[in-house]
């Protein structure tokens, strides 16, 4: 029974020990060894893509897109808009989009915003809001009843300009 076990002793750690392997007659001295290599491969990221080829000097950068969150529409609503009670809307148009700001009674807030079909939207407060043209009546505000050329937001906030 000892000898078995002995023998099972001796096989076990022949096993876990790194044993030269046999050198292989096509692969020559600057060969890498396989481990390496394989060690290679996770440490450094393939070489295989090529890499995109720089421009030539004479060729220019492409041209960014000129406001494409934009429309006619809402560049029509640039500038400022007062509504009651010193509340006001200023749209001011800007390389992507529209800068949207609110002065309420709390003081100004400004929002990123997109034109969209014929409204600008912007997100205030999780909420996602609109602003699109109507007249006073369409505010729901009787200070602005009578005005023609308005924005609203939703009932009760509008702002409107002559």
């Amino acid at each position: 029974m000892r000898r078995v076990v002995a023998c099972l002793l001796f096989v076990a750690l022949a096993a876990c020990g790194d044993a030269p392997a046999p050198p292989d007659s096509q692969e020559t001295a600057s060969s890498p060894d396989p481990q390496e290599q394989a060690g290679a491969d996770v440490a450094e990221p393939s070489r295989s893509a090529p890499l995109p080829p720089d421009p030539a000097p004479d060729e220019a950068a492409p041209e960014p897109v000129a406001n494409d969150l934009g429309t006619a529409i809402a560049d029509a609503w640039v500038g400022d808009w007062v509504g009651p009670e010193g509340t006001s809307l200023r749209v001011v148009k800007e390389q992507i989009g529209y800068e949207v700001t609110v002065t309420g009674l709390d003081g100004p807030r400004s929002f990123h915003a997109f034109a969209s079909d014929e409204v600008l939207q912007f997100e205030r407060d999780g909420v996602l809001e609109t602003v699109r043209a109507g007249d006073g009546a369409a505010t729901g505000m009787k200070w602005l009843e009578g005005e023609s050329n308005c924005l609203v937001v939703k009932a009760g906030e509008g702002y409107c300009r002559d």
